[in-house]
């Protein structure tokens, strides 16, 4: 078109969306205030091991990297569960060398994320991997970690919180302040303006899925309090 592109100014920011989890409805809840989005770190991390015979090769001979796999699996469960209710510790991907069920494998490669609103405590969580990964390196086990992103946590406008927390009170809505688990546009959009979120409900919490759906009535609540988050700003 005729406008360049270049950026606009923004006075303030909210953005509407599902929470993609099952918090708001399990509770009960109409409307999550988000005052936060979790910081993430990725990792990568190679097991080597040995490639052997699993026929002929015994049990107490054996340097496999799939179930030292298994140990920093549950490591990394742990650490999630250690930092609890904000805590997330996944691993997504696995992939086993050599493929074979009748060879003992000799590596893995596997994918680490960690979540949390802390920094502080990213850095705890990712100081416990390192740890469960140098203890494996004692068990004749070689492992690698590396990290490969790194996103910092994202504090929202209290002022902007403010006025949605004020519009969900007006309507006769309940709500909660919440941590958004998973990154969205607002949270660049924060870098440079005041913003803030608002959660409605989703169906069991399904998100990026066939299945995920939400009520009509949850998305006129939503639609309401962001009108009514809007409305004060643009009179200011």
């Amino acid at each position: 078109g005729d406008q360049p592109a270049v950026a606009f100014p923004v006075y303030t920011c909210y953005e509407l969306h599902i929470e993609q989890g099952p918090i708001l409805e399990e509770e009960g809840i109409d409307i999550g205030l988000v005052h936060a989005a979790m910081g993430q770190r990725w990792f990568n991390v190679v097991i080597r091991g040995f490639a052997a015979h699993a026929g002929t090769t015994p049990m107490a001979s054996r340097r496999d990297a799939l179930t030292a796999f298994a140990r920093l699996a549950l490591a990394v469960e742990d650490i999630g569960n250690q930092h609890e209710p904000d805590g997330r510790a996944t691993i997504g991907m696995a992939q086993i060398s050599p493929g074979s069920r009748n060879v003992v494998p000799g590596e893995v490669h596997c994918s680490v994320e960690f979540r949390h609103p802390q920094t502080t405590v990213l850095q705890a969580m990712e100081t416990a991997l390192r740890k469960a990964t140098a203890d494996l390196n004692q068990r004749g086990i070689q492992l690698d970690v590396e990290r490969i992103f790194d996103y910092a946590p994202i504090a929202f406008d209290e002022t902007c919180l403010q006025r949605s927390a004020n519009a969900a009170q007006a309507l006769g809505y309940s709500s909660k302040r919440m941590v958004s688990g998973a990154g969205h546009d607002t949270c660049y959009i924060s870098k440079i303006a005041p913003a803030s979120m608002i959660f409605i409900p989703c169906e069991k919490g399904i998100s990026h899925n066939e299945a995920e759906n939400i009520q009509p009535e949850w998305a006129e609540k939503g639609a309401n309090v962001l009108l009514h988050s809007i409305l004060p700003a643009a009179l200011e």
